[in-house]
């Protein structure tokens, strides 16, 4: 997860790996079966990672917020687990067997599903924005978006 967290998944290689930790790469196939496991692995861990930082006891805004917190936090994690490079293309099921969805974090926040969906999707996106840099030059921080729309969306 170091080196990932480091250089992305894209610089990742079973070379790269080997090197990180100080093996060879022949002795990382005792442990894995190749490059697409480590990444899950990685992703798993990932998502573990942001489940804790969500937390089991928060408000919907404070989930939305430490959901991008973690994004900017850990830009390269967050496209391994959920972005259009990484595993996030139909391999989330399986990874969530180490821990909950963070959209079932989201869900325990709140009595209506639908509120708690439109949080995460807010947050989902805020995130996905300010990770892929496609906030540009705005004058408003991926937070304050956030902020802004939680209050549009809390009831009245």
């Amino acid at each position: 997860m170091r080196f990932v967290r480091r250089h992305g998944a894209k610089a990742l290689s079973l070379r790269a790996v080997a090197d990180d930790v100080g093996v060879s790469s022949q002795a990382l196939y005792r442990h894995f079966a190749g490059l697409d496991e480590i990444l899950f692995d990685v992703a798993r861990e990932a998502v573990v990672e942001l489940a804790d930082r969500l937390g089991d006891e928060a408000s919907l805004a404070e989930l939305g917020e430490r959901y991008v917190r973690w994004a900017i936090d850990e830009p390269h994690l967050f496209q391994l687990a959920f972005g259009e490079d990484g595993l996030g293309n139909g391999a989330l099921g399986p990874m969530f067997e180490a821990g909950p969805p963070p959209q079932q974090l989201f869900m325990r926040a709140a009595d209506d599903p639908d509120e708690a969906l439109a949080h995460w999707v807010v947050a989902h996106g805020v995130a996905t924005l300010a990770v892929d840099g496609l906030l540009g030059e705005a004058t408003v921080t991926p937070l304050d978006a956030l902020d802004r729309i939680r209050i549009r969306l809390e009831p009245n």
